[in-house]
């Protein structure tokens, strides 16, 4: 498995503008304890289920993402397929 940096900038300038993307993102769990707080979010698209686990933190200019790390599984569909 590779490890990673992405840069939010970096990531934003892969989004084309104006293009549809089919996807459905779900907030699973946000648990907070002061300035600090942990969310688990999902994004599910026709192949593909990403799995994000953030950690944030409630600064001055509001909330920031400090870390976030992901994991993906392909669709059940996509599984019977490769069968």
């Amino acid at each position: 498995h590779l490890l990673s940096e992405i840069r939010g900038k970096n990531y934003i300038s892969n989004i084309e503008v104006g293009r549809e993307y089919s996807r459905v993102g779900k907030i699973i769990t946000i648990d907070v304890t002061g300035n600090s707080a942990m969310a688990k979010a999902t994004i599910t698209n026709k192949n593909k289920v990403y799995t994000d686990y953030l950690l944030l933190l409630k600064l001055d200019q509001g909330w920031r993402i400090s870390n976030k790390i992901f994991t993906v599984q392909q669709t059940v569909s996509q599984q019977y397929q490769k069968q």
